[in-house]
């Protein structure tokens, strides 16, 4: 029988961290938001007026799982209410469960949620599933996570996989946008002091560590298992290996990219998490650097001279790219520069080898042309059956659903 323990500091959680990064490398469909350091970013952030629930789940007294969580007031239909959510906040796609089971630890999670203190009116997780066709099949089992949970699709994401050649991959795009990218890139060209840069830190196992290291995880993750093919032996032998030097951030061009970011529309978006927004500006630089130790970085500009004129965003796991945040400078609109620069950047995924990349929900008009694929994004939510305004939300929630227009 599974044993959790709770956590509500999180720096209870340091002398769990090696264990806690042998079981990201099993956990099907990871990416960078379920690492510790993103947490720790998180926390350290965003921590205030909530409370920190990361879950340690044991079965047979080894750690098979950890399900981190946040108890806070979040905004219905009905007005605030306390609820436990993912420390994710709409910044990735996909969360879950860190072990190589997540059905499994959500269901004993949730459980565990269900029979304690009932400080809470709806447990609401978000974000479920992968972008990864290889890990994605985990979510299939979740309907019988746990008797009055109701798991829908809460959103799409579209998926760019990076098969084949990018030969391939173009000529499977429509002529309209063929004739666009290369008009664009011909265009841009044409100026004579055009420069693609790209910039992603080696991970700490491919430069600081054992070839070993490196070896053992790439043929895990091409296991027909996947992540959870890694030797029992791996997770010890961690520790072996010297601790990963400090990469250098390479601030200048994180701050081109905001440079890029002030300059177009986002300068005054209203959600105010843009990469120029003052409000995060903390905030992202904590992560990047983070990121940048964990070699969690993809960072994609587009120069015209010395003068940055697009950017790409992007963490890295595993081969799988996240797509953040994105845009270019509006005087160099007639250049089209944002579709140049994506365009680039997937030819050189395919060039190096990359697996898939999320472009994330919305804007679909935008991200179609560019997909190979959509994934579905599940929400699986309980409603506390005494609480009267959850009990009112769930039967505004189906009520919704029912008479929802079908998706085109």
């Amino acid at each position: 029988m599974a044993d959790i323990v709770e956590l509500n500091q999180l720096e209870a959680l340091a002398p769990h961290r090696q264990r806690w990064e042998s079981l990201l490398l099993r956990t099907p469909g990871a990416t960078f938001f379920q690492s510790l350091d993103w947490l720790e970013a998180y926390w350290r952030h965003f921590g205030q007026g909530r409370r920190l629930r990361v879950l340690l789940v044991s079965d047979g007294g080894e750690i098979r799982a950890f399900v981190p969580l946040v108890a806070r007031r979040s905004g219905t239909k009905l007005g605030p209410m306390p609820m436990v959510v993912w420390p994710l906040d709409a910044w990735g796609t996909f969360f879950g469960p860190i072990g190589h089971d997540p059905t499994w630890a959500l269901k004993i999670a949730i459980d565990y949620l269900r029979g304690g203190p009932r400080d809470w009116e709806l447990i609401d997780l978000a974000h479920l599933g992968s972008a990864d066709s290889r890990a994605d099949h985990w979510t299939a089992s979740l309907r019988d996570v746990a008797p009055g949970c109701v798991l829908r699709e809460y959103d799409r994401s579209a998926v760019i996989d990076f098969d084949g050649s990018w030969d391939e991959y173009l000529q499977s795009r429509s002529s309209h946008w063929r004739r666009n990218f290369r008009a664009a890139e011909r265009r841009l060209m044409s100026r004579g002091d055009v420069r693609f840069e790209r910039f992603r830190p080696a991970a700490p196992c491919e430069s600081d560590r054992s070839p070993l290291c490196m070896a053992t995880v790439a043929a895990a993750v091409a296991a027909p298992d996947g992540p959870a093919a890694l030797p029992a032996w791996f997770e010890s032998g961690l520790s072996a290996y010297p601790a990963p030097q400090a990469a250098d951030p390479r601030w200048d061009l994180f701050g081109a990219c905001q440079q890029v970011a002030a300059a177009s529309w986002q300068a005054s978006a209203e959600r105010g998490t843009t990469l120029s927004s003052e409000s995060i500006r903390g905030f992202l630089r904590d992560v990047h650097q983070s990121a940048v130790a964990r070699g969690a970085v993809d960072l994609c500009l587009l120069w015209c001279g010395d003068q940055p004129v697009a950017f790409q965003y992007n963490y890295c796991w595993n081969g799988c790219l996240f797509g953040l945040r994105q845009g270019y400078d509006p005087q160099f609109a007639r250049y089209s520069v944002g579709m140049a620069l994506m365009g680039m950047a997937i030819r050189d995924s395919f060039e190096r080898g990359d697996r898939l990349l999320d472009l994330g929900t919305g804007s679909g008009e935008c991200k179609s042309p560019l997909a190979t694929r959509t994934v579905s994004v599940g929400r699986l939510t309980y409603f506390r059956r005494t609480s009267l305004r959850a009990q009112l939300l769930r039967l505004g929630r189906w009520c919704r659903r029912r008479w929802k227009p079908a998706r085109a």
